[in-house]
Order: C-alpha cells, then structure tokens, then sequence
C-alpha cells in the first residue's frame, strides 16, 4: 500500500521502518519510504490477516487506520 505525506516524518537516513506495536494485530509492521517526484511517499507491505481486516475499507477508512495507528509512534 502506498500512502503519500506533504513532508516526510520519519528519518531519512533510513531505508525501512519497523513498526512495533505490542497492543492488538500490528497491521502495518514494516514500510519503505520513498522520494518520487517531490512526494514522500511510504510503501506498506500488508499480507495475511491485514487483508482481510483492511480489504473491505473504503480509502478514506483506510487512511484514516492508518493515521490513527501512525500517532503512537514518534519518528
């Protein structure tokens, strides 16, 4: 899943960020980001129970999953 972001958050030495959330099923564990174009972008690898969970979502529902769970981190 891509998911583009005005200015990047994270730290841009970094090639993956590992997500580690121990409260319930970590949908999003892993992302790569990405420069393309002017736009940060962070490329999410889902599988398994993440598709089931996340696949019915609308995209502004998916979007709004995800911020949610991107708040608990400091990056």
């Amino acid at each position: 899943m891509f998911v583009s972001f005005e200015e990047a958050f994270w730290d841009l030495s970094k090639n993956w960020i590992y997500f580690l959330y121990t409260e319930g099923y970590n949908k999003y564990p892993v992302a790569t980001p990405i420069l393309k174009e002017g736009k940060w972008i962070l490329c999410f690898f889902l599988s398994g129970k993440t598709n089931e969970l996340v696949g019915g979502l609308s995209d502004k529902e998916i979007v709004e999953d995800l911020l949610s769970f991107l708040a608990k981190f400091k990056i």
